[in-house]
C-alpha cells in the first residue's frame, strides 16, 4: 500500500479475504506466547452466543476467569467472522494511531 490506512482498513480486508469461521488479529506491538490463540478457541467455540474473545496483553484488573467486558480491543483477539460481516466490519473512519498519521 502507498500509506497507512489504519487498523481499522486492514482488519476490514481481511474480513473480505478469508473465509474461516474465526479470525484472528494480533498488533504488531503485542507481545503473546505461542499458545496465546488456543484458550481464545476453547472460550469462542464453548457457546454461539460468544462472538469475540480478546487475549489478557496487559494489566488486568480481573481475576482470570471469563467475563463480559465493556470495551473490545483487537490487538490481540479472535473473532466470529460472520458477526463482523453483518456489523459492516470495522469504522475505518475512526484511526488509531499514537503520534499522529
Amino acid at each position: 500500500m502507498d500509506k497507512n490506512y489504519g487498523p481499522a482498513y486492514a482488519r476490514n480486508v481481511a474480513i473480505k479475504k478469508f473465509k474461516t469461521k474465526f479470525i484472528a488479529f494480533l498488533d504488531n506491538d503485542v507481545m503473546v506466547s505461542k499458545d496465546w490463540l488456543d484458550s481464545l478457541v476453547e472460550v469462542i467455540s464453548s457457546d454461539d452466543k460468544i462472538a469475540a474473545v480478546q487475549s489478557l496483553y496487559t494489566e488486568w484488573p480481573y481475576d482470570d476467569e471469563p467475563r463480559e467486558i465493556p470495551w473490545f480491543s483487537t490487538a490481540a483477539a479472535l473473532t466470529r467472522r460472520d458477526v463482523l460481516e453483518k456489523v459492516g466490519g470495522f469504522d475505518e473512519h475512526y484511526f488509531f494511531l499514537l503520534g499522529g498519521r
